[in-house]
């Protein structure tokens, strides 16, 4: 009547557990950057109404981020099938 689980799967709390952990595994990052987002903006207006040269420092990380997930990417041949054994 009763069946133990397998021991390749995790049961009853311990399968919600992981699958909360992947959840937000998945949401955090672009949560995170919304944030940072929304912080350099509101920094933006603030630093803008001192003077409108500092207005500009908030964009110095922006351009930061671009430029290393660009650097990032470049190295990535995901197009590239010479690298996969596919069979023929």
């Amino acid at each position: 009547m009763y069946q133990e689980p397998s021991g390749g799967e995790p049961g009853g709390c311990r399968e919600t557990l992981l699958l909360t952990r992947i959840a937000f595994g998945v949401l955090i990052p672009p949560l995170l950057a919304i944030a940072a987002v929304l912080v350099l903006l509101i920094a933006g207006f603030v630093l803008f109404t001192t003077h409108p040269l500092l207005g500009l420092l908030p964009l110095i990380p922006i351009a930061a981020a671009l430029v290393w997930v660009a650097r990032r990417d470049m190295g990535n041949d995901e197009g590239d099938l010479d690298d996969l054994d596919l069979p023929r």
